[in-house]
């Protein structure tokens, strides 16, 4: 099953970053391209609002380098959650919220998460550049 969130689209265990769009299609890329670790790359429609995504091409038609990583997908869409809920509750310390989402995560999802502080610090980060 596809799912975009915050520019970013989950497929299979796979992440990808929105590349560009063209044409009612959106291009993108495995997480990893600009790393030069993989050169897989995505398409899929620009899906309105209740609809759903329709991959074009994906996991099973393009190689990956590496791997399908659930747990590492798991956590890039936690992280993505603990940066939306902190600009929604700019009173909440970004520690308690942390405490309250982290608390029922599975220890493999955990251990693919940045380090406590550098997620504090982005949360931090977030609450400013939020409007």
């Amino acid at each position: 099953m596809a799912e975009i969130k915050d520019k970013k689209l989950f497929v299979d265990g796979y992440a990808y970053v929105r590349s560009r769009s063209a044409k009612g299609r959106i291009y993108w890329d495995c997480r990893l391209v600009r790393l030069k670790e993989c050169t897989a790359r995505a398409i899929t429609n620009e899906p309105r609002a209740g609809e759903d995504v329709v991959v074009f091409k994906g996991p099973e038609t393009s190689e990956h380098q590496h791997p399908p990583n659930r747990k590492e997908v798991q956590a890039i869409q936690l992280a993505a959650t603990l940066k939306r809920k902190v600009a929604e509750h700019p009173g909440q310390p970004p520690t308690q919220i942390m405490r309250d989402k982290l608390a029922c995560v599975s220890t493999a999802v955990l251990s693919q998460l940045p380090e406590r502080e550098a997620l504090s610090k982005t949360m931090r980060r977030e609450r400013r550049t939020s409007p």
